[in-house]
């Protein structure tokens, strides 16, 4: 039977937890200032101590991001991860979510660097968490090489992206789209490390499967076919980058992509300037001018 200094401290954490149930619910119905408020009363209300304060501010880093406002949630989250690692007793887990949050938002905001800092140490957390070929594994791993993609690191993403691969491979009833975006980004790397033939293969198999989707998503579509004309520009093979650009701007049209039908465009206006098709270029390029002025 609890004594009652025990009975209120239960009611106390009780109280907390509420709050902060409550928060993530308005969050998830996208009531952001009500959510805020029971954010910031999970905080207040546990003393700023213990994990309801750590979900507290991970919530608020959430819906800072969900706002938009990278900067506050990168606080918010560094709140929550300095409390969690001051606490010996906390849950790894926690940890290994805050970090993914610190990280995508450290990414978002350009700072490649600290990103793939927090995701290496999430990556570490996923596998004790897990087991070493767990699909959660391989999502951490792709995480970490998309870092590594913009930070010019190629053979370590390169090998990231591979390890991930084959950990995929092994999953049962996987959804296409996972392997097809997986594919997509791996031909990047091996473009960029001028290995043209796998990059263009990578590309091709990231093809198929997105066209095998119920819904073809379009938009990724076009960027594999933008992506494949960037190989053979770069092969300088400029009828077949001519050729996957007209794709990609066919595509970008079935969804009224304006946005990505311009790129098109311009994509295509860089290409006959290469062939010195001036008269082909000078209209690409009005038409790309023609676009942006439109959208």
């Amino acid at each position: 039977v609890l004594n009652q200094p025990d009975l209120a401290d239960e009611i106390a954490i009780y109280r907390c937890d509420v709050l902060y149930h409550l928060g993530r619910v308005h969050s998830l119905m996208q009531e952001t200032e009500l959510a805020q408020a029971y954010a910031e009363a999970s905080i207040e209300c546990s003393g700023e101590n213990g994990l309801t304060s750590v979900l507290g501010y991970n919530l608020l880093g959430g819906i800072s991001e969900n706002l938009d406002n990278l900067d506050d949630a990168k606080s918010y989250y560094r709140l929550a991860l300095a409390k969690i690692i001051d606490d010996a007793e906390m849950d790894g887990a926690n940890e290994r979510e805050i970090r993914e949050s610190l990280a995508y938002t450290f990414y978002g905001t350009g700072l490649y660097e600290q990103a793939q800092q927090e995701y290496e140490a999430a990556l570490k957390l996923r596998v004790q968490e897990h087991w070493p070929d767990h699909y959660e594994v391989a999502v951490a791993l792709i995480n970490l090489a998309t870092c590594e993609d913009q930070l010019g690191l190629l053979n370590s993403a390169k090998q990231h992206y591979e390890e991930a691969l084959r950990i995929l491979q092994l999953q049962e009833d996987l959804e296409g789209m996972v392997m097809a975006d997986l594919y997509s980004k791996m031909g990047v790397v091996f473009w960029k490390n001028s290995a043209y033939a796998e990059a263009i293969r990578y590309y091709e198999q990231a093809r198929t499967m997105y066209e095998q989707q119920a819904e073809p998503p379009l938009a990724a579509l076009a960027a594999v076919h933008t992506n494949m004309a960037n190989v053979y520009t770069s092969k300088k093979d400029y009828d077949q980058a001519l050729h996957f650009h007209q794709q990609a701007l066919r595509l970008n049209e079935q969804s009224n992509n304006a946005y990505g039908i311009a790129e098109n465009y311009s994509n295509l206006g860089i290409v006959a300037s290469k062939m010195e098709d001036w008269p082909l270029a000078k209209s690409y390029f009005e038409r790309a001018l023609e676009q942006r002025m439109d959208a």
